[in-house]
Order: C-alpha cells, then structure tokens, then sequence
C-alpha cells in the first residue's frame, strides 16, 4: 500500500502549455518595453509601462505553469499539502505581482503625466468619455486593487511564514 500524499501528480500539459505561452509573451513585452526588442507597432505607453505589463503576464504564466505542473485542476484554488515551499512561494509571488503589475497600470492610467482619450461602448450606445471621468473611474480602480494587494499580501505572509504549531494562525 502507498501513501497517497508521495504520489507524483498527474500533470496537466494543457496548463503547462498555456503557462510557457504567457510566459514567452511576457517575456517578450518586458523586453520590448526595457528597448531590446523591436516593438510590433507604435507604443502608447513608456517603456517601464511596457515592462510591468509584460512581468504581469510572465509572473500569470508561471502560476498557471505550477497548476498545470502540480496537476491542480479548476476546481482546487490552494497548492496540495505538501507542496514543497518553492512551489508554494512561486505561486504566491506570482500572484502578488500580478495583481501589483495591474495596480501600477491602473494608477498609471489614472495619475500618469500626459493626455488620455477613453472611450466606452455600453450595448448599442458608445463613444468617448471626458479625460477626467475615465481618469477618475481608473483612480478608483486602482485604489481597489492596491487595497486588495495589501490583502493578499498579507494573507500569503501568514500562510508562507505564520506560526505553524497555531491551526488558527492559517
């Protein structure tokens, strides 16, 4: 009789597939937007921009990567027990900078120097919106998902780091 938890788990090439892609895409933009690479069009944005939108996709490939690597399928949101600590902190990082990654776009958006044209569809009705609306609908906007990257956080210190013999501590 085995022990379940040595088992190796059935991977999941779908994901680790998906996860290269966003990972190679990613990596393509950070070095486009850092000036290595030729850009495939005109930029509307710095380069710095540019960077953290392509990590933002490099750090979502590596966290879908691990999924598809721990055979985690929709269902499952935390990495099984056991999971070796590497693993469980990069997914973890990856996550956090995703969601920083957007947190600095969005307050770019809001709070950046220089003009913004924005523009909304809604059903049949659409068009362009004031510079100060869209501004002020992306401040408040970011200013969610940077609360929600204090959360998170948060929560992952404790779960990486918090006291072990303490069950309510997790």
């Amino acid at each position: 009789m085995s022990d379940v938890t040595s088992q190796t788990p059935k991977r999941d090439t779908m994901l680790l597939g998906i996860g290269a892609l966003c990972v190679a895409g990613g990596l393509y933009f950070a070095l486009v937007g850092l000036g290595v690479l030729k850009p495939p069009s005109r930029t509307n944005a710095p380069g710095w921009v540019i960077v953290v939108c392509g990590l933002v996709f490099f750090a979502g490939g590596i966290a879908v990567t691990v999924r598809g690597w721990l055979g985690m399928d929709d269902k499952v949101q935390d990495v099984p027990a056991g999971t070796p600590i590497a693993l469980r902190m990069a997914t973890a990082l990856a996550g956090l900078a995703v969601a920083v990654g957007l947190a600095l776009v969005g307050t770019w958006i809001a709070f950046g120097g220089g003009p913004r044209q924005f523009s909304f569809s809604m059903g049949f009705i659409s068009g362009s919106a004031s510079e100060i609306i869209g501004r002020v609908v992306f401040g408040f906007g970011a200013v969610i998902v940077w609360l929600f990257v204090i959360a998170m956080a948060r929560k992952n210190f404790k779960e990486l780091f918090g006291n072990k013999a303490d069950p309510t501590s997790r």
